[in-house]
């Protein structure tokens, strides 16, 4: 059903370190997340393959706009009508901690 939209796919990179000296590496996860669509309108949806800790959506300032804790797999999709017209920043909080970022841009 997305076919017509849009879609931004990123795979933010998780690496899990291990002690050298018992033979383990460092290993990529990658985690899938789609954005559509882009540019958005008044909704925008985030699709993720595992839980987040949370999802933040701020302005290009830093202002924090919009925030989601405990965030599930699967698609979400985020009502941000009230917000003007511009650039925002999404971060997505993995579980284990690390941050992904994404540019979206609401018409």
């Amino acid at each position: 059903p997305h076919d017509a939209l849009p879609i931004l796919l990123f795979n933010p990179m998780t690496y899990i370190w291990g002690d050298m000296s018992t033979g383990i590496e460092m290993v990529p996860v990658v985690t899938e997340v789609l954005v559509y669509p882009v540019p958005f309108s008044n909704t925008l949806t985030i699709e993720t393959s595992v839980k987040l800790r949370s999802m933040i959506v701020s302005s290009m300032y830093g202002q924090e706009v919009y925030r989601q804790d405990e965030v599930p797999a699967g698609e979400n999709t985020l009502e941000l009508s009230q917000l003007a017209s511009g650039i925002y920043l999404i971060n997505l909080v993995y579980e284990d901690g690390h941050i992904a970022v994404k540019k979206v841009i609401k018409n």
